[in-house]
Parts: structure tokens; sequence; C-alpha cells
């Protein structure tokens, strides 16, 4: 009899787990103030399939403690405690161990509507299951929220992977937390988060999922059911010396899939790369009194001068203006600058003579 109850006991455990449809895995790092609330909009879902995977990365104690509390107060957390390797390998661990169908990731100072699970099942359901279901979402301060991302004015829309650059330029395709992921594709295909990117390890896995998910339709959902916290302050110890670094990376893994799954659209794609580098150098100059005027030339000068710069430079040859080959030419970060800016002045200065004048006329003056 003992060893029937053992049995009957796994089996219930076994379908336990297959009932599960979504995994919840959620990285916890120091974030007691917020992780309640998180929590809680998990526990309020309507789809009653899931399981919530809090997964501490080495927080301080009482982060840790608060993480093993709310595992005791409900049954569908589970708790992992690591020593401190960043959210990605924390969310890795959090692959390893779910149980689901499917995966959610969501950021724990970050909270989500009361049925975020249940829409995407049902989105999963009605556009088949080779599809890749996204959400739109909202970043949020203590003070306000911020605009609501999402692809269009439409209820829904479908697109592929060789819309990358459209997507990646909405800023749907950087965040996981919108996105549900099918397990078995991330098992069978090995596709991981990369611990040793700090910034832009997101928009790598998504790449490297959508590589591995294949030609599939993406659909995204016009409806804001994810809310995104933005701590202020939070990117104000990367230096953008370690920033350039990073994104000479993550825009080499940019164009090896912008080259294997729309080459036709390459134009468009190293116009936007240069924009991106370019950033850095208005960054540099955005305050002059954080980094002196010194400084700030010295990065702008090796945004120009970098391979990668001159590279998408070269591959867009008289499609760049003969003064933008010039300043290339010249690799002088601040000359660059200050050029850009007076270009911006004059043509602002020139758009409201043309109004005023516009108004005149109207007036009768």
């Amino acid at each position: 009899m003992f060893h029937v109850e053992i049995l009957q006991g796994i089996i219930a455990g076994e379908k336990e787990l297959r009932s599960i449809q979504i995994s919840v895995i959620i990285p916890v790092f120091n974030t007691e103030s917020y992780l309640e609330r998180c929590v809680a909009s998990l526990n309020r879902q309507t789809c009653r399939e899931i399981e919530i995977l809090l997964v501490d990365d080495g927080s301080i104690e009482s982060c840790a403690r608060l993480c093993d509390r709310l595992a005791e107060a409900s049954e569908k957390i589970r708790v992992f405690h690591k020593t401190n390797g960043g959210p990605s390998s924390a969310r890795n661990m959090g692959i390893e161990h779910a149980a689901g169908k499917y995966i959610l990731f969501v950021d724990s100072d970050d909270w989500v509507e009361e049925d975020y699970c249940e829409r995407f099942l049902r989105a999963q359901e009605a556009f088949g299951a080779d599809s890749f279901i996204w959400c739109g979402f909202q970043p949020f301060t203590e003070k306000e929220n911020g605009r609501r991302v999402v692809c269009s004015k439409r209820e829904y829309d479908v697109r592929r992977r060789s819309d990358m650059i459209e997507l990646f330029k909405l800023w749907l395709l950087n965040s996981p937390c919108n996105k549900l992921y099918n397990r078995k594709v991330l098992l069978e295909s090995g596709v991981r988060m990369r611990p040793d990117l700090s910034l832009g390890e997101d928009l790598v896995f998504n790449l490297d999922y959508l590589d591995a998910l294949g030609d599939k339709r993406i659909v995204v959902i016009n409806a804001v059911w994810y809310h995104y916290r933005l701590l202020e302050g939070s990117l104000s110890h990367t230096t953008l010396e370690r920033k350039l670094e990073t994104m000479k990376t993550i825009n080499g893994e940019l164009e090896r899939y912008a080259v294997k799954w729309n080459p036709g659209d390459m134009h468009r794609f190293y116009e936007l790369m240069m924009a991106r580098m370019e950033g850095i150098i208005f960054e540099a100059f955005s305050d002059i009194k954080k980094y002196g005027w010194s400084k700030s030339s010295r990065i702008a000068n090796s945004v120009l001068r970098c391979s990668e710069y001159r590279g998408y430079a070269e591959q867009l040859g008289d499609g760049l203006t003969f003064r933008k080959r010039w300043l290339i030419r010249q690799g002088n970060g601040a000359i660059f600058f200050l050029l850009v800016k007076m270009k911006d002045y004059v043509r602002r200065h020139i758009k409201n003579n043309e109004k005023g004048s516009d108004q005149r006329n109207h007036s009768g003056i």
C-alpha cells in the first residue's frame, strides 16, 4: 500500500506538471521594494495553469527571504537561489527548471495585467502553434506613464523576421518581457541568454530565438499587457566607452541576421547602424559638465574612426551626402557634432520663419 501511495503521488505530480501551460520566469536581485507588487499581479492571473519561478540572483538576505515567504504563500511559486551572475544567467536557470509548454519573462520591478497569461494563450491558439506572439507594453515611472509601445493602431499586426529593422526601430524587438516563447524550441535549439553581454543581451537572445524558430509569423497584439518600470539612473554606471563596445557586438549580431533574413534591405540597415553609433557622439556632448570637452571629443572621435562605423559608411558609398563623407574622413567628433547641430538650428529657423510668414499671410498683414 505504501508503494502504491508513492506511485499515485508521483503520477499526480506528473499530471500537475503536464497541466502547466506557462512558466513565468522572474530574475530577482535586491528588488524587494517592487517584488511583491510584481508577484501579486501574477498570482491574480485569470489563467490558472501557470507556475512562477523566482530566481534569486544572489540578493541580500532580506530580499532572498522575501522570495521564500512569497513561495510559502502560493503553491504556484518555486524559488531558486544562486550566486550573482546577472539577469541572463538567472533567466537561463529558469529555462532549465521550467515545466510549462511556454515561457514568459517578467522583470521583478514590473507588473502585468491580470489576464496577461490568458491573452497570450488565446492568441497562440487563434494564430496557430507556429506563430510567435508579442504584445505591447508601457514604460512608467513613479510620477507618470510613458508612451505605449505598440506596432500600430490596429488590433494586431503580422510581421516576419525580415521586418526586423522596423520592429527594432519601434522598440518591440528588444525586450523578452512582451513575448511568448515555446520551451521546446528553446530546449532543442539550445538558445539561451548570453551572460557575457551586460547591455543588449535581450535583443541578441530574441534574434537567436527567431533564427531557431524559422521564418514563422510574428503576431504583435497592439494592446498593453505589460508595464515596464523605468528606474532613474539605471544606466548611470555604464560608461560611454563600454556602451560603444557593446553596441559594436550587438550591431554585428544584427548585421549577421539582417544579411540572412532580408539582404535586399541592407541600405536602410546600414543607415540605422550609423545613426545608432552617432547617438554616442550626441550623448557625449549632451552633458559637458559630466564628461568635459576633452573626454567628449575623445569618445566622439572613437566612434567616427572605428572600423565598424566606417565599414557601414563604405557600404553606403555614394548614398551618403558629400558633407557626411567629408565629416567621416576628418574623424573629428567635435566638428561633426557642431556642424550637425548647426544644420538642425538652421532647419528649425527656416521652418519657424515659413510658419510665421504663413500666419501673416492668413491674417492679411
